[in-house]
């Protein structure tokens, strides 16, 4: 059975939180799983993502906007979610930059040997330093 959980910054603190994406007080808000009594926490919109399902090889959970280094194509990429094709995909940075948004996206199967370096939330640097490489 598919799991489904999310996880988004906290508006109150910044830190982030993973559970049932409610809405609470007319706001997008996270039921924590970590809580033992279900505290809801108010998060920032922009930054909710679901859980893929899948996990990195350090058995870290891959959610929609982490930053992902493939070893096999020795590349940055960007977990997202194909809303035409309805599945996740990694997405080369180069790409991502230049689709970001339109909801179809150009990219590779999310693959487990892949490792979770991040996410553009927080290591946007990791999407800038690339781009950034590429101008030089």
């Amino acid at each position: 059975m598919r799991e489904y959980k999310f996880r988004g910054k906290r508006v109150d603190n910044g830190e982030w939180v993973c559970g049932n994406l409610v809405t609470y007080f007319n706001k997008p808000s996270i039921q924590d799983y970590a809580q033992s009594n279900g505290e809801i926490f108010a998060v920032d919109p922009e930054t909710v993502g679901q859980y893929t399902g899948l996990k990195d090889r350090n058995g870290k959970d891959i959610y929609e906007e982490d930053v992902y280094y493939d070893p096999n194509k020795e590349m940055n990429m960007v977990v997202c979610y194909d809303s035409i094709q309805a599945r996740y995909k990694a997405v080369p940075i180069e790409l991502y930059k230049a689709n970001a948004g339109n909801g179809g996206w150009t990219g590779y199967e999310v693959k487990g040997y892949a490792e979770v370096i991040g996410n553009i939330f927080e290591d946007g640097g990791l999407v800038d330093d690339y781009k950034k490489s590429k101008d030089d």
